[in-house]
C-alpha cells in the first residue's frame, strides 16, 4: 500500500490511530531500507585523514581513482557487511508492496501507456 508520496509528509502522532499507524510504518522503513551498522570512530578517522589530504593537494574524490576507497569502506562497515545488490529484493517489505519494475500491475501499465501513445 502507498501512504503518502510528498516533499513534506505528517508524520505528527496527535492521536492514538497516528501513534499505531505512523510508528509502525517508520519501523517497516527502517527495516525495509536496512541500514548499514558502521563504525561512527572510524568513520571519524577516514573523513579527517580525506579532508586532511584534500586540504593538501588537489585530491580528487573520484571512485575510479580513488585507491583507498575499497579499504576506507572496509574499516567503517566492517569486513561481513555487504550491501544488498542493485535489483535484490528487499530481505523485509512489511507492509509494502512493489510497484515496479517487473510486476503484473507494471507491465499492464507499460501496455496501456503503449496503446495510448502508439503514433499512427
Amino acid at each position: 500500500w502507498l501512504l503518502e508520496v510528498n516533499a513534506s509528509p505528517s508524520l505528527g502522532r496527535e492521536t492514538r490511530l497516528d501513534v499505531r499507524v505512523k510508528n509502525a510504518m517508520i519501523a517497516d522503513i527502517i527495516r525495509l531500507l536496512d541500514p548499514a551498522p558502521y563504525d561512527r570512530a572510524a568513520l571519524a578517522r577516514v573523513l579527517k585523514r580525506r579532508l586532511g589530504k584534500m586540504a593538501k593537494s588537489k585530491f580528487s574524490f573520484q571512485a575510479k581513482n580513488d585507491n583507498d576507497l575499497e579499504s576506507d569502506l572496509r574499516e567503517i562497515l566492517g569486513d561481513n557487511y555487504y550491501p544488498r545488490r542493485y535489483g535484490e529484493m528487499p530481505a523485509y517489505l512489511g507492509n509494502y508492496d512493489m510497484l515496479c519494475p517487473h510486476t503484473k500491475c507494471y507491465e499492464r501499465i507499460l501496455k496501456l501507456k503503449k496503446k495510448m501513445f502508439k503514433t499512427s
